[in-house]
């Protein structure tokens, strides 16, 4: 009858190790999935990056048409007023000019902002995205660290609820007489 005390600690002790093992998977699953969600977190913050870069060149083209169509305005406009015996470069006719390259310049300035706009928009959103993994990877830190101790705190309280158990079974199979650890003969160390 002995036997049973031993055993019943036994599979408590192979239930602890099962538990710590589980405890380990988990976290293991944990950090698995903290880092996937990192890593793609990276990748989204890369294909911002990308497109701050292409806004910004967008709006550097948008700028260079929109001042390449301004002089061309200016200059078929310089030839009309010649073709109509104005001078172009006087008067009324110089105003005009005037405002048509300074409508030309607004419109590249126009452009530009936009793309400084949506760039700004991205960085914002990169900083967001970058915020929320941070907070992410802290969350899963603690909670690894709570799975780990809690398993931790649980295998001690079920080696202490196996061990008063064996002692239990121990005392009853002793007041029976039959005992298997009083069947052991003691043979010192030397």
């Amino acid at each position: 009858m002995g036997e049973i005390s031993s055993l019943l600690l036994a599979a408590q002790g192979a239930q602890t190790i099962a538990s710590a093992g589980n405890a380990y998977s988990q976290t293991n699953a944990m950090r698995g999935q903290q880092q996937y969600a990192s890593a793609m977190a990276k990748v989204n913050y890369d294909w911002m990056e990308l497109q701050k870069r292409d806004a910004m060149r967008q709006g550097a083209v948008g700028a260079s048409r929109a001042r390449l169509q301004g002089r061309q305005m200016d200059a078929a406009m310089a030839v009309r007023q010649q073709g109509s015996g104005v001078d172009p470069n006087f008067g009324s006719a110089a105003a005009v000019r005037s405002a048509g390259r300074l409508f030309a310049e607004l419109e590249a300035l126009d452009s530009q902002q936009a793309a400084y706009k949506q760039a700004i928009g991205l960085s914002a959103e990169q900083a967001s995205l970058m915020g929320r993994d941070r907070m992410n990877r802290m969350a899963t830190r603690n909670q690894i660290r709570n799975t780990l101790l809690q398993a931790g705190m649980q295998a001690g309280s079920d080696m202490l609820r196996s061990y008063a158990m064996y002692e239990r079974y121990k005392g009853l199979d002793k007041k029976r007489g039959d005992s298997y650890d009083d069947e052991l003969p003691f043979v010192p160390h030397p």
